[in-house]
């Protein structure tokens, strides 16, 4: 087998990658050589084993990424650099994985798009998918003075993307995918598309090896003109969820702006209220004049959906061992702490008399009230704050029997924050797990 791998390696800054090889020219690679070193290796208990060279390490990798078609994953450097950007406490993302999504395949109308599937990372539940779009002759994908991608259809009209998955050859396509992320930068050079798979009600199947098509239609982004206020998101808990507990009516900007000062600005400039606007983005709300614009962005990605699971914490629960959890006659009831977000999954009769009523309370568990007293604390102190998501599975069957699996968030803020949160915790910094003030897991 020849071929022409240098270039693989061309972004990586490890002195192992410092060897002395020409560009371009052709490297003999025998796989199945290296791979009898490598268990030659590996099997060498009683001796000491011999060093391996720099050049073979390298032939080594090479191997693996022409037999594994995961070139994009060795580029980029790895799981923190791809998905850092939207996930807190992202440090230890390498324990869950990245992987290459497997079979993508790429279509586009529009020639000029280079359109990548960075990688794939998740839990089963909830999955990510990062997708870099560039101009294959460097030059920015979209003007660069509209640099706020808009994350609602609204005002614009026509859908701006569609997905569809598919499970043993079944349609599964339930709502799975949520609002995709969009971020560009180095001037509009490069717009990189987050995906955000969840399980949707009455999907009882596991995703592994499921089949994942996104199609992109257009890009909707502003032009902010002219920016009279800014503030950093998250920090505060949505008022609007207060309202829906019979609090006082507040919008979220009722709490984030001074209207007063805002009022005066607009004065001095000549301008009413319907001349501005909010966005949100990169962590920030703006209150602006912006003029919106619609992009074509036309392509479908198609790529196999692949995680692992095997580094969770998973524990049996029972109305007996966690009274304030799990409701009276709930069966086969789990708890399984992710890097995500934590899930108690179990059945109960759909009648059951003692399954709670009130709003937001699922049948099988009680969730969490708006308080400290559902969290999880690290080993460093830091503390997450757990309420009830919506997504996994909800469903009652022929029999009767209702089948759940609840999602518990985590917050930097006692309840759902102003601005969804995207937090990684890794599973080797949990120190103890409480919900609803029962400890259900402690190191």
């Amino acid at each position: 087998m020849k071929t022409t791998f240098k270039t693989v390696f061309n972004e990586m800054d490890d002195e192992l990658m410092n060897l002395d090889m020409q560009e371009n020219a052709p490297v003999d690679i025998d796989i199945d050589k290296i791979k009898s070193e490598v268990f030659m290796q590996i099997g060498n208990k009683k001796g000491a084993k011999k060093k391996l060279s720099k050049k073979f390490v390298v032939m080594l990798v090479a191997a693996v990424i022409l037999a594994g078609g995961t070139i994009g994953a060795f580029a980029t450097g790895g799981v923190q650099q791809i998905f850092g950007k939207i996930f807190q406490n992202s440090d230890g993302m390498n324990d869950l994985g990245l992987f290459d999504g497997g079979n993508v395949e790429v279509k586009s109308e529009d020639s000029s798009l280079d359109i990548k599937l960075l990688g794939v990372t998740g839990d089963g539940e909830k999955l990510c998918s990062a997708i870099e779009i560039t101009k294959k002759d460097g030059s920015p994908v979209i003007d660069k003075d509209y640099s706020y991608p808009y994350t609602s259809e609204l005002p614009f009209n026509g859908s701006s993307w569609e997905d569809k998955l598919t499970v043993n050859g079944e349609d599964e396509t339930q709502n799975i995918l949520q609002s995709p992320q969009y971020y560009l930068s180095d001037g509009n050079k490069t717009l990189t598309i987050y995906l955000f798979t969840t399980t949707a009600s009455g999907l009882d199947k596991s995703l592994q090896g499921g089949r994942m098509t996104f199609i992109s239609k257009q890009f909707h982004v502003n032009k902010v003109t002219n920016e009279l206020a800014s503030v950093k998101l998250p920090g505060q808990r949505d008022p609007i969820f207060d309202t829906i507990r019979g609090n006082d009516e507040l919008s979220a900007d009722d709490v984030l702006f001074d209207w007063e000062e805002l009022a005066k600005k607009r004065s001095a400039l000549g301008l009413s209220e319907e001349d501005f606007t909010t966005i949100d983005y990169n962590g920030n709300r703006i209150y602006c004049q912006a003029e919106p614009k619609t992009f074509a962005l036309p392509f479908t990605i198609s790529y196999d959906l692949n995680y692992r699971t095997d580094k969770f914490i998973e524990k049996e629960l029972s109305a007996e061992s966690a009274p304030a959890i799990v409701v009276k006659n709930t069966r086969n009831t789990k708890m399984t702490v992710s890097p995500f977000s934590i899930y108690l999954s179990g059945e109960c009769d759909a009648d059951n008399p003692d399954s709670p009523t009130e709003y937001g309370l699922d049948k099988c568990f009680l969730l969490p009230e708006w308080d400290d007293t559902s969290k999880v604390t690290l080993t460093d102190g830091t503390v997450y704050y757990l309420f009830g998501n919506e997504g996994g599975e909800h469903r009652t069957d022929e029999n009767g029997v209702y089948h759940t699996t609840v999602h518990l968030k985590y917050s930097t803020v006692i309840g759902p924050p102003l601005n969804p949160e995207n937090i990684f915790v890794n599973i080797k910094d949990i120190r103890s797990v409480v919900i609803n003030g029962e400890t259900v897991y402690e190191k």
